[in-house]
C-alpha cells in the first residue's frame, strides 16, 4: 500500500506543478477511522505555509490532487481550515470561493480518471459544502454526472470546470435536482 503520509511527497508534487505561495511545513497521517458511509478512513494532518490568494488555491489543488491518489477514491473532507500565523484564529474556506473551485477541478480530475475505468459507482459527499454527488454513471465517450444538488455552486461552473478538464463537449451533465 502506498503511503501518502510522506512529506516530500506533498513537496515534489508542489515543486513538479510549480504553485508558487505554499509551503508544506508538516505532513502525517494522523489515525485511522470508522466513517459510517466510506468505511475505514485515513484522517491526515497537514500544516501549510500560504501567503495570498494564490497559495490557498495551490493548497486546494495539491489537497485535490492528493485526495484522489488514494487506493480507493473515497478520500473527504469535513472542513478545510486555514490557521492565521500571527493570529489564534482559524478560517474556513468557502468551497464556493476560488479556492474551492481549484480544490474540486482537481479532485474531479482524479475521480474521472479512475470512474473512467468503472460501469457505475456511487458516492455521497455529505460534508462537502459546495456540491454533492449522489452517482457517477460512466458511459463511454459520454460521461453523465447525475444529480446535482446544493447549489452553492453553480451548475454551469461546474460544467466548466469538467470541460476545462477534459476539454469534451461530449461530456454532459443531467441536473435532476429540479436546481
Amino acid at each position: 500500500k502506498k503511503s501518502y503520509s510522506d512529506k516530500n511527497k506533498i513537496v515534489h508534487l508542489i515543486l513538479a506543478k510549480q504553485l508558487v505561495g505554499i509551503k508544506v511545513v508538516s505532513i502525517k497521517r494522523v489515525e485511522e477511522t470508522e466513517h459510517p458511509v466510506f468505511g475505514k478512513t485515513q484522517i491526515m494532518k497537514g500544516e501549510f505555509r500560504l501567503s495570498g490568494e494564490e497559495g490557498m488555491i495551490n493548497l486546494c489543488i495539491v489537497l485535490g490532487i492528493l485526495a484522489n491518489q488514494m487506493d480507493e477514491p473515497k478520500f473527504f473532507f469535513s472542513k478545510l481550515v486555514i490557521k492565521a500565523d500571527k493570529e489564534d484564529q482559524a478560517t474556513e474556506i468557502p468551497f464556493a470561493s476560488k479556492a474551492g473551485e481549484a480544490f474540486i477541478e482537481a479532485y474531479f480530475a482524479g475521480c474521472f480518471r479512475i470512474l473512467s475505468h468503472l460501469q457505475i459507482n456511487h458516492f455521497k459527499f455529505d460534508h462537502l459544502q459546495a456540491i454533492k454527488i449522489t452517482s457517477f454513471f460512466v458511459d463511454s465517450p459520454v460521461l453523465k454526472v447525475i444529480n446535482f444538488c446544493n447549489n452553492q455552486l453553480d451548475v454551469k461552473v461546474v460544467k466548466g470546470i469538467i470541460k476545462k478538464i477534459y476539454d469534451n463537449e461530449a461530456i454532459e451533465l443531467i441536473d435532476i435536482s429540479g436546481n
